[in-house]
């Protein structure tokens, strides 16, 4: 959606994990914790809401996505695989 994401991944679930890992290597979320005090996210909040870098690179995803038609392609693909 061209939005960067703020992730809160449970400690005890490693796919939360990896996929929180996973934005904020890609340059478009960043990985919280729970325990965070509000003043801190509060910054976070600025920052993924301004002009910066992880709405620059969640918009280029947006767009690599409306070109690849990414929903329309993988809904194409589970039916076409998953026909009866």
């Amino acid at each position: 959606f061209g939005i960067p994401i703020l992730s809160f991944p449970d400690i005890d679930h490693n796919e939360q994990q990896n996929n929180a890992n996973a934005l904020e290597e890609d340059g478009c979320g960043k990985k919280l914790e729970y325990s965070i005090s509000p003043e801190k996210l509060l910054e976070h909040i600025h920052e993924i809401t301004n002009e910066g870098k992880l709405v620059e690179k969640s918009r280029e995803l947006q767009e690599l996505s409306n070109e690849l038609s990414g929903p329309s392609a993988i809904t194409r693909m589970l039916e076409s695989n998953y026909k009866e």
